[in-house]
């Protein structure tokens, strides 16, 4: 006998950690719940894999008017997306620049893609430090006023440093290095 529609919603909430709005969201129809499913064979981020078919990938099928059935991006592509946003990409990158190429083109690798396209992050904080330290050389008025307890300047140093490197930065990194040499 399949399992009905209540038990999967428990199932996804007990498994997942899920809302029960979430799990109501993913057990509406069968073919969501299997594009789920499917993408989580590539993926360890099921939350991730949520948050893109709550987000930009029921805009897309809105706009496009399709069902997920007709989707040009197979599930796996979604597995890695989920990856690639959970330490490599910025999601808004992922949204705005990589996912209109990986649309149509379901052979593609999303972190094929992305390397090709130029939009992972850097890692790599040796790189970002000759930027911070640009920065800090370029507004020194705003690093004397931080440094006076405007802490709210934090925000504008870490957007200029997004700025420079157009959001290929790891966050993590970016706010470790930035608040040491702020500091």
């Amino acid at each position: 006998m399949p399992t009905l529609p209540k038990e999967l919603k428990q199932k996804l909430e007990q498994t997942y950690g899920f809302t029960s709005e979430d799990a109501l969201f993913l057990t509406d129809s069968k073919e969501l719940l299997n594009y789920f499913n499917q993408s989580l064979k590539a993926s360890n981020h099921p939350v991730n894999i949520l948050n893109w078919l709550k987000g930009p990938i029921r805009s897309l099928l809105k706009e496009k008017n399709v069902s997920i059935l007709a989707l040009e991006l197979s599930p796996e592509q979604l597995g890695e997306l989920a990856d690639l946003t959970a330490n490599e990409l910025s999601f808004s990158v992922a949204v705005q620049k990589l996912l209109p190429e990986l649309i149509g083109n379901p052979n593609s690798s999303p972190k094929s893609m992305a390397k090709e396209l130029g939009l992972l992050q850097v890692q790599d904080g040796n790189s970002l430090e000759p930027l911070i330290l640009d920065i800090l050389e370029t507004f020194p008025d705003k690093v004397t006023a931080y440094k006076k307890g405007k802490k709210g300047l934090f925000g504008f140093f870490m957007g200029q440093l997004m700025k420079k490197t157009e959001s290929k930065i790891d966050p993590r990194i970016a706010n470790e290095l930035l608040a040491k040499h702020l500091n």
